[in-house]
């Protein structure tokens, strides 16, 4: 029978000469790296898109602001998957579960866990100030310049107030812990060690608790107003601009929308885990849950967007003459 997942497998014999054997979580993990491959490219090549326009000042149907704003959290979004193939993915299959009892690597667990809380809480800041800065621009056109200024200095500030915000992660205790069914016998997920009897909650769970519905709550504000504000514009443009920014602010809106959904799957999560007992189905979920924020969010954004189109580039790439949102 496998132990409680707050109960750390350090020191267990049973543990200690597990034997790792492929099956169907290790073949999950093989086919998670497989599909995030693509995702990786297809960032590099955005990126390669924006150094190229940035460097030329010739892109009409997407603000670089806007476009830096999005790759930065996409970047984050991609790191997080990593982070998370660290911490629980690979575990999961049973590759470090006898080298974990048996060395009790605290320092390396620390660093894995607060590498993975400082990326969530980096990635997140990251949303807020892309769906932030497109409701700014859409709501000061005559301001835009001063508001573009602001962004960049508040990525700068924010995001290292986010790795600050996980160093309690690399205070507090870690271990390795095995999760109940439908996970094997040995299927382990790296964790800061928190006692379900302790009477107070301890400074990462309350950060977190913290954190996860702000983040939440933000997006979603910042997709009301922005829904709001484009049901009161109106567009007046010849028609092949129309068509260009129609598809643009489409691809931004869809964008902004998709960001909700793995958002609230784990605030959710995050939530149930605090205040209630440990559901293994989570860890199940969860996991895509990042992906979608990642994989589905690039791709639907490079093979929509019109900047990306080749048939496009003659009229998509002309120098710019005011910002545009």
């Amino acid at each position: 029978m496998n132990p409680p997942l707050d109960r750390s497998i350090f020191g267990l014999e049973s543990y200690i000469h597990f034997q790792y054997r492929f099956d169907e979580f290790s073949a999950l993990a093989v086919l998670c790296v497989l599909y995030t491959i693509p995702t990786f490219f297809v960032l590099l090549k955005m990126i390669h898109v924006y150094i190229k326009s940035k460097k030329h000042q010739t892109m009409r149907s997407l603000n670089p602001e806007v476009f830096r704003q999005f790759l930065i959290m996409q970047v984050l979004c991609l790191c997080h998957v990593v982070t998370k193939f660290t911490a629980s993915r690979f575990p999961q299959t049973g590759l470090i579960t006898a080298w974990c009892a048996a060395e009790k690597p605290q320092l390396v667990l620390k660093i894995v866990i607060y590498a993975n809380y400082m990326i969530i809480y980096s990635k997140y800041v990251a949303m807020i100030l892309f769906c932030g800065l497109r409701v700014a621009l859409m709501h000061s056109i005559n301001f835009q310049q001063k508001t573009i200024r602001w962004f960049p200095m508040l990525t700068m500030v924010l995001i290292p107030c986010a790795f600050c915000l996980a160093l309690p992660r690399l205070l507090a205790p870690t271990t390795c812990a095995q999760l109940g069914r439908p996970f094997p016998f040995g299927s382990v997920i790296i964790m800061t060690f928190i006692e379900r009897e302790a009477r107070y909650r301890p400074i990462p769970t309350i950060i977190d608790v913290i954190v996860q519905p702000i983040t939440l709550i933000s997006i979603l504000l910042l997709n009301g107003l922005m829904l709001v504000k484009i049901h009161r514009i109106n567009f007046v443009r010849k028609l092949t601009q129309q068509k260009s920014k129609s598809a643009s602010e489409t691809v931004l809106t869809t964008t902004m929308i998709l960001i909700i959904l793995p958002v609230v799957l784990n605030t959710i999560a995050c939530c149930y885990e605090c205040f209630g007992d440990f559901h293994y189905l989570i860890y199940l979920i969860r996991p895509f849950s990042i992906d979608a924020q990642s994989h589905v969010i690039t791709c639907y954004f490079y093979f929509t967007h019109p900047v990306f189109r080749p048939s496009n580039s003659k009229t998509v790439f002309v120098k710019a003459s005011s910002m545009m949102l």
